[in-house]
């Protein structure tokens, strides 16, 4: 409680040298909304000819193989998670990984491989280990085995897929004396040695010009190649902190989430299979819930203005009598609760709340997707800062996005205005989507798509100047050990 104390205390502090943030991004949610109507923009999974039996456009039709590296070696390096991390970041990378061992698009033969997956997890390591510690030695052990091996050589680290690394800042140009930091000075031996005629120095890695003379070094070399699934589009995000747009509070969250890989993707901020349970998304669940809105938060400030947000529905409650109190009284809302209360209502109810917090992203998005309830964003840069799988799926249909301005002014009349105005056939539009989008994010689905989103991904992350399959040769003949 402490820890994150102080880094809400540091987060304040920094917001407000950027000035408080009274005027919200009216501007910028009217372009998300314009964008996410826009027919072809995204491929749609709720169409007639695709419905929650089929795959959505596209993800039937990939074939991309992949060599997943298992060496002995490797795997004596690997810690499993712990019954308590299986319900956290850990346990969802672990549960990726796992549907990615034993898929039929795995392939022992690296020549045939479009991509490359080394076992390089960051939420393996404690982010409170100690420096020098036994977590952190593995890890760089793995990216020792993984940039040496011959297959990594012969590409130059092309097509080859980091993580994911959910939370934190790994593979970004920021870390200090962290473990991110670990990461950011990592300076294998063979690169030491090369020397102006090997090919790692025709790499192009200055990708950013304000931090060129940083991102120029040979460490950069070795990682800028590589293809980074994360909990947020790092790229994105640069590509924001450049456009011009004042986006106030979130400033400092943006600079300071620059890639080092050129390449990359975003799966969501996920948690493991075992922190909620998987509830098949349908209509007759929806129709049937107990609870119209779900919403208990921490009474806890969080940084960046978003205290105003997460407090709205329950410090302001709607005036009795109203039909907005006929919602709210069919509603479970407020601060903390008991955990079988919260385990109980939760699943049980139409719709939950997703509400910025300390950055404009929640676990409670995919929370809500996992348990089948109709997410309800309140966050206008959610769908651009940590979209999960946006080549395969777009937020609009799965989610409501609420206007922030339009709900901190009046929460439950907001609220109330969307239920109320929502049609059977919206509802069952919705559902149908949300069924789809715990079919894509999640492997331990019975009928996951998760495989072929993750590959989907990585193949639109890169240019098709770095699109190929094996080595661009022989790839020294590595096999997998089993």
């Amino acid at each position: 409680m402490a820890i994150r104390s102080r880094r809400v205390l540091l987060t304040l502090l920094l917001c407000t040298l950027l000035g408080t943030a009274n005027e919200l991004f009216r501007s910028l949610a009217a372009q998300l909304s314009s964008a996410s109507n826009v027919e072809g923009d995204i491929p749609a999974i709720h169409n007639d000819d695709h419905g929650v039996d089929s795959a959505p456009p596209g993800l039937a039709e990939i074939q991309h193989r992949y060599y997943l590296y298992n060496t002995t070696e490797m795997q004596k390096l690997l810690r499993p998670p712990s019954e308590r991390e299986m319900s956290d970041y850990y346990g969802a990378v672990w549960s990726m990984y796992e549907a990615l061992a034993s898929h039929p698009l795995r392939t022992t033969n690296p020549n045939e491989a479009t991509f490359f997956i080394p076992p390089l997890f960051p939420n393996m390591v404690d982010p409170h280990e100690r420096a020098g510690g036994r977590g952190r030695k593995r890890f760089l052990k793995l990216l020792d085995l993984t940039t040496s091996s011959p297959i990594y050589q012969a590409t130059l680290g092309s097509r080859h897929i980091f993580g994911p690394a959910i939370d934190g800042v790994h593979f970004s140009w920021k870390g200090a004396n962290t473990f991110a930091g670990d990461i950011l000075r990592y300076r294998p031996q063979w690169i030491q040695e090369a020397n102006a005629s090997s090919p790692w120095w025709n790499v192009t890695a200055c990708t950013f010009e304000k931090k060129a003379k940083l991102q120029c070094n040979p460490r950069t070399i070795v990682f800028h190649n590589a293809i980074l699934a994360r909990d947020r589009d790092m790229w994105e995000l640069h590509r924001m902190d450049q456009d011009g747009h004042n986006y106030r509070e979130w400033t400092v969250q943006l600079r300071h989430n620059d890639p080092m890989m050129a390449y990359g993707f975003s799966v969501g901020l996920m948690e493991g299979p075992q922190g909620v349970e998987l509830r098949p998304a349908t209509y007759e669940k929806f129709a049937e819930a107990e609870w119209t809105f779900f919403y208990h938060t921490r009474p806890l400030p969080s940084a960046c203005n978003s205290t105003v947000f997460r407090h709205a529905p329950i410090v302001r409650p709607p005036i009795d009598g109203t039909p907005e109190a006929d919602t709210y009284n069919s509603s479970s809302i407020g601060f903390d609760i008991d955990p079988k209360d919260w385990n109980y209502r939760y699943p049980r109810s139409k719709f939950c709340l997703v509400v910025r917090g300390d950055n404009p992203i929640s676990r409670a998005l995919l929370r809500s997707i996992r348990v089948g309830c109709l997410p309800m964003v309140v966050s206008d840069l959610y769908p651009r800062y940590a979209p999960s799988y946006k080549s395969t799926l777009n937020m609009t249909d799965y989610a409501i996005l609420v206007d922030e301005q339009a709900f901190v002014a009046d929460p439950w009349g907001e609220l109330h205005r969307i239920y109320a105005e929502m049609t059977e056939a919206e509802v069952r539009r919705r559902m149908t989507a949300l069924a789809m989008a715990q079919r894509v994010i999640f492997p331990d689905h019975p009928r996951s798509l998760f495989v072929e989103a993750y590959l989907r991904e990585a193949w639109e992350a890169i240019p098709e100047s770095e699109r190929g399959v094996g080595c661009n040769g022989d790839c020294g003949g590595a096999v997998v050990e089993r």
